[in-house]
């Protein structure tokens, strides 16, 4: 410890430096400097989308992403959401296999220096420790449908808002085809009282041939309307379930990389409720591109998502409840 008016020389800062160096030998500061490379990646995507640039690794997704075909080829696709795919690389690939790498050589004389033994002692320990085991969801499966059931309500509300319809679900094409169902159900509802209405009734009635071919014709263009929104619907259903999908991937590795890997790594350095309150403030800042209203809930969602992740010792029922939110929002602001 250096005394308050003591010169700074070469010495001492060397003495600085191979401090930090001790330092980095420990797994609490590579803790610490994971999290701020992920964190560092994700804040310059978020930019990068902002400044309307391409993803970070474009060079490396699109093409795979386009070999793929159909809806992942869709510009709006790759460029909107389909970025986040390798957020699951850099936000949970990355830091477990840190921390699988850490335990292995942890264990490595325990093992007897056997690379296979080494291995899954270091694969269990990192699973088990770190969130990843869901055993912990037949106790917990009650209060999260209690939790889940208050949600609802706000989750409905606030889907059907025209603020949030405008930027959910996330990707364009969905939105486009939400707005063709709509217009294809007006169309057809006006349609419906054509052909339902006094006049046309009466005319049909008369047996009147002209009246009867505008009628026969008036019900072939509802019958082909019906059958296009019912093309569209289906269509719009399976965009939704693939877009879930990935979206599954893409929130499990928020949840690992929050919950998992930063909240139970702080707790095994024994600061309890503080881990709690660190790993809430990125998460925050991290949703800086919602709406607003939804970006002063994820307050409250991070803190709470943390407790459980803290009292289950595992990320699964907070990644059960914030993906069925997801899901639920998403569907209300599509169909609802």
């Amino acid at each position: 410890m250096r005394r308050e008016n003591e010169p700074v020389g070469f010495r001492t800062l060397w003495g600085y430096l191979r401090e930090v160096g001790r330092e980095l030998t420990r797994p609490a500061a590579w803790l610490y400097l994971i999290i701020a490379l992920v964190l560092a990646t994700k804040a310059l995507e978020i930019i990068r989308m902002q400044r309307g640039q391409p993803p970070l690794f474009a060079d490396i997704f699109q093409p795979v992403l386009r070999a793929i075909g159909g809806f992942v080829a869709d510009p709006d696709a790759v460029d909107r959401y389909l970025r986040r795919v390798p957020a699951f690389f850099y936000q949970f690939v990355l830091p477990f296999g840190a921390l699988w790498f850490w335990f292995v050589i942890s264990n490595w004389q325990a093992s007897g220096r056997r690379i296979g033994r080494a291995l899954g002692a270091g694969l269990k320990i990192a699973w088990n420790d770190f969130g990843l085991s869901p055993g912990c969801l037949r106790q917990w499966w009650k209060t999260l449908v209690i939790i889940f059931c208050f949600m609802l309500p706000f989750i409905y509300a606030f889907a059907t808002t025209e603020g949030f319809r405008r930027h959910y679900p996330y990707l364009q094409r969905l939105r486009s085809e939400r707005v063709q169902m709509g217009t294809l159900a007006r169309q057809i509802e006006s349609r419906k009282n054509a052909i339902a209405g006094p006049a046309t009734r009466t005319d049909v009635q008369k047996q009147d041939p002209a009246a009867q071919a505008v009628h026969e014709k008036a019900k072939t263009e509802l019958a082909e309307m019906e059958t296009r929104s019912r093309s569209v619907f289906w269509g719009a259903l399976g965009l939704l379930v693939l877009f879930e999908f990935l979206r599954m991937l893409y929130m499990l590795s928020w949840e690992f990389f929050f919950r998992g890997f930063m909240l139970q790594g702080l707790l095994r350095l024994g600061l309890g409720w503080h881990a709690v309150w660190i790993q809430m403030l990125p998460y925050v800042l991290l949703h800086s591109t919602k709406p607003g209203v939804e970006l002063y809930y994820t307050i409250p969602s991070g803190v709470l998502l943390g407790v459980l992740a803290w009292k289950s010792g595992s990320i699964w029922p907070g990644f059960v409840l914030h993906f069925a939110g997801a899901v639920v929002f998403d569907v209300c602001a599509m169909f609802a």
